[in-house]
C-alpha cells in the first residue's frame, strides 16, 4: 500500500511501501537502499519523508504538524530509493495526491470555508448572469474579465452546460472515490 492519495490537514497519515525490484531486475529492499517519498505542489511547498525500515520495505509516518502546515489542493509526489554508498536511485512510485482543508477550529468564530470546485463555482456565477439578464432585464453581465451582453445568451446556455457536465463528472468520481459505487450505473434502468 503507497501513500494515501487524499487527506486532510492535520491529519496524521501512515503507510508502507513494499521492497520492489529495479531495471536489471535486482531486489531494491531495505538491506541496501534507504527510501524518501518527494512530496511538491504547484505553489513551490515541498517535504520529504524518510522512511523507516519495514519487513524488506519501508514504513512512513506523516505527523500532524507536518499535514497541518501543507497547503491544501493538488500535490504530485515521487517515492525514490537511493542505494547505500552509490549512485543507483529507483523511483518505487510516482503520483498525485489531493490535501484537502482541515474543517477542524478553535474557538466560537470558526471563519468562512469554500470547498466548492471552480466548476461548481462557475455554474454558480453563470446562473446569477442569466438571472440577472432575465430578471433586470440588463444590458449586459460581467464574469471575472469577460463581458456578455444580452445577445450572448445562447454562449451563457453553452457555458452553463459545460460546466455542469464538469460538475457531474467530479461528483461522480467522488462517489465512486468514496465507495458508494457509480451514480450513473446505479441509475440505470434495464428492460
Amino acid at each position: 500500500m503507497g501513500i494515501p492519495f487524499q487527506f486532510a490537514q492535520g491529519d496524521t497519515i501512515t503507510w508502507d511501501l513494499a521492497g520492489s525490484v529495479n531495471y536489471a531486475n535486482e531486489s531494491v529492499t531495505n538491506t541496501n537502499y534507504t527510501c524518501k517519498y518527494y512530496l511538491r505542489s504547484i505553489n513551490g511547498g515541498a517535504l520529504t519523508i524518510t522512511g523507516t525500515d519495514k519487513g524488506t520495505g519501508w514504513t512512513f509516518v506523516l505527523t500532524s504538524t507536518q499535514t497541518n502546515d501543507l497547503e491544501d489542493g493538488k500535490w504530485q509526489y515521487q517515492a525514490v530509493a537511493s542505494k547505500t554508498g552509490a549512485s543507483d536511485e529507483v523511483t518505487l512510485e510516482r503520483g498525485v495526491l489531493t490535501i484537502d482543508q482541515s474543517l477542524v477550529y478553535t474557538g466560537s468564530n470558526p471563519g468562512k470555508i469554500d470547498l466548492r470546485t471552480e466548476a461548481e463555482k462557475m455554474v454558480e456565477l453563470i446562473e446569477a448572469a442569466i438571472k440577472g439578464i432575465v430578471t433586470n432585464k440588463a444590458a449586459e453581465y460581467t464574469i471575472g474579465d469577460r463581458t456578455f451582453k444580452y445577445m450572448d445568451m445562447s454562449e451563457l446556455r453553452r457555458l452553463r452546460t459545460i460546466y455542469k457536465a464538469q460538475v457531474n463528472r467530479e461528483q461522480r468520481a467522488d462517489k465512486i472515490k468514496q465507495g458508494k459505487g457509480d451514480p450513473f450505473i446505479n441509475n440505470l434502468i434495464f428492460r
